[in-house]
């Protein structure tokens, strides 16, 4: 097994400090036996040096355990799930940093409590291999918690969103529609675009649009989306452009979650891409006039949804990032269910829960259900 210079240090700190325990010796005994200095071991019990073989031998001199036993991977029984875990591609690719802590930090506080933490860690992993549960599962919930931390709303890529329209001239209202959209992916980004149904290739079918990386890139959409559609997708391609975002995946929905970095792109190109079609500030206007009525009324957000250059679907979930932001209504939970035509299944296909009410789940990783019966029509 192939082991990080990090988690070399991590496990040597952990023995170290289990065989201090097992002995009942404090970390100044094992200072003046070994006449290493206090902090020095103290960095080694918290795996952030790893000591040259003479002061290994004098630590496994005096802890009484043989030198293969100090400086060996293998951890006891009750610390095996520690190993499994550091050994997981999880430890490398969940975004610890977006919530304001390393994975270094989180080994810190495992190794306070080694013995709980290995227990808690192997029940999780039994869990999440019973449930097939894989990282880019652990990676889509940390993007949902991401957006729920900000309220789903991100002032960055709006004032990048303004700063587009204006070098590009384009005007809130009437909003921007696919041929002006075609045209600066053209001319700006050097962008081949085409259309196909996928005729030819059957396993391509369901997506909406496939990039292809070359000296020139090539946007293939699917000829049978919508204007709309059509326009959101090229808008989003102008969004990994003009953000700069490099890591992406090929296809407009996900075969395979690499990393969390092509999922947060992807969505900040979405993100790029629906506010470039329904502009925060028009919407702002309009939905402060629709929330000034005294009931509600459903043909009047009809009318205010028909307004906008958009789906049903990305106008609601536009609404997800602009009414928890300027209107106070946090309690938000979004759901898109696809259903095919003359079909009376439908499958839920994206989730964001921004209200404090958990959701229960069934026994299967896909069974979704709510406390309210939803009504879908």
């Amino acid at each position: 097994m192939e082991v990080s210079g990090e988690n070399l240090r991590f496990i040597l700190g952990l023995k170290l400090r289990k065989f201090r325990n097992q002995r009942g010796l404090s970390l100044k005994q094992v200072a003046e036996r070994t006449k290493l200095s206090l902090s020095f071991l103290s960095e080694i019990e918290k795996g952030k040096k790893y000591p040259k073989p003479e002061k290994l031998m004098l630590l496994a001199h005096a802890l009484d355990v043989p030198f293969d036993d100090l400086v060996s991977l293998k951890l006891d029984e009750e610390l095996d799930a520690l190993t499994a875990f550091l050994d997981s591609p999880f430890l490398r690719e969940f975004p610890f940093e977006l919530f304001g802590i390393t994975p270094r930090d989180f080994l810190d506080l495992v190794s306070h409590s080694p013995s709980k933490a290995g227990a808690f860690l192997r029940t999780f992993m039994e869990i999440a291999q019973g449930y097939d549960m894989r990282v880019e599962h652990f990676i889509l919930a940390a993007l949902r918690s991401y957006q729920k931390m900000y309220l789903n709303y991100f002032e960055d890529i709006e004032k990048a969103v303004m700063k587009f329209n204006r070098e590009f001239g384009l005007q809130r209202d009437p909003p921007v529609d696919f041929i002006r959209l075609n045209q600066i992916l053209a001319e700006t980004y050097g962008y081949r675009l085409s259309e196909t149904g996928f005729e030819d290739y059957p396993d391509l079918r369901g997506f909406r649009a496939i990039w292809i990386k070359g000296t020139r890139q090539k946007l293939v959409l699917n000829r049978n989306l919508l204007p709309v559609q059509k326009a959101f997708l090229v808008a989003r391609e102008i969004g990994f452009c003009y953000l700069g975002l490099q890591e992406r995946a090929a296809t407009s929905s996900w075969i395979k979650v690499e990393s969390f970095d092509q999922v947060l792109n992807n969505f900040r190109a979405s993100y790029f891409a629906g506010a470039v079609l329904i502009n925060r500030d028009l919407l702002r206007k309009d939905l402060a006039g629709f929330f000034h009525q005294k009931s509600w009324d459903g043909e009047a957000f009809r009318e205010l949804m028909g307004k906008y250059q958009a789906t049903p679907e990305m106008f609601l979930y536009r609404l997800s990032q602009i009414i928890p932001k300027f209107f106070h209504l946090r309690e938000i939970y979004y759901l898109r269910f696809n259903s095919t035509v003359g079909s009376e299944s439908y499958r839920l296909t994206k989730e964001l829960n921004m209200s404090r009410v958990r959701v229960p789940h069934g026994i299967g990783l896909n069974e979704h259900y709510c406390r309210r019966w939803l009504s879908i029509s």
